[in-house]
């Protein structure tokens, strides 16, 4: 849900890159969000939203459990230059890798089809994108590297760290609002399951304190109402259509 997938193998008619399921929507979630104050997004991914929270002038924190996806941002905030071009031997020489780089996170997610964590090669040239029915010219490396630039560089001035939604105790008066896109029910986390339960928990208890907690989900098991609704179709060639709802969840 964060927009950035860790782990499967799966391959499409074309390599469709997804390079977030709001990554067109964004500001879309960011105006209903629309932070008083201070903010908190604890699953950033692949900071579809945060770059659009990021117009706000309040003071924001954007973190993922993903420390490498952070380390990936914070060195393209240092000046890192992404590759613009990325080879089917390159990509599998990185995914043989054991040794972690800002290089090899970039191939993984942004050089993999459908931004699955070193799923399959995401081939470049011209394919038919079956979700939008045209005839298409990608360069995937190309795609992601101006993308990524464009994020980090609209969130600048926020606080980015690897951290876990877990590690901050709910506090009062800490954060104005906290914007979640966790991992779906029944999905992965970053290499382990995600504990569903144990988060819808932690939401209350930060409602509890007065702040605002929105989490996007497709269901929302807890006491919550409604902010907003939007038809999504399956990035991974299946063709329903499912409604996430933007939920603000009641303490």
């Amino acid at each position: 849900a964060s927009g950035l997938r860790p782990c499967g193998n799966r391959s499409s008619r074309c390599d469709v890159q997804y390079l977030g399921g709001k990554w067109k929507a964004g500001a879309e979630y960011a105006k209903r969000i629309a932070p008083q104050g201070a903010w908190w997004e604890p699953f950033c991914g692949a900071l579809n939203v945060s770059m659009h929270l990021a117009v706000f002038p309040q003071l924001g924190l954007v973190s993922d459990v993903n420390s490498e996806l952070v380390d990936l941002f914070l060195a393209v905030r240092e000046g890192w230059e992404p590759p613009t071009e990325v080879s089917r031997e390159q990509w599998q020489e990185a995914k043989a890798s054991t040794v972690s780089s800002f290089l090899r996170t970039f191939i993984g997610f942004g050089c993999s089809s459908s931004g699955v964590w070193f799923g399959s090669y995401a081939t470049p040239g011209t394919c038919t994108d079956p979700s939008a029915g045209q005839t298409q010219t990608r360069n995937y490396a190309a795609q992601f590297a101006k993308a990524l630039k464009l994020q980090v560089q609209a969130t600048a001035h926020c606080d980015l760290r690897a951290m876990s939604f877990f590690d901050l105790e709910p506090q009062l008066g800490l954060f104005e609002v906290i914007y979640c896109d966790p991992p779906y029910d029944s999905t992965m986390g970053y290499r382990e399951p995600f504990k569903t339960r144990d988060f819808w928990n932690r939401c209350v208890e930060w409602a509890a304190t007065g702040t605002r907690v929105i989490v996007s989900e497709y269901v929302c098991p807890v006491p919550a109402f409604c902010l907003w609704q939007r038809e999504r179709k399956s990035q991974l060639g299946k063709r329903t259509v499912r409604v996430e709802g933007l939920f603000q969840v009641l303490g």
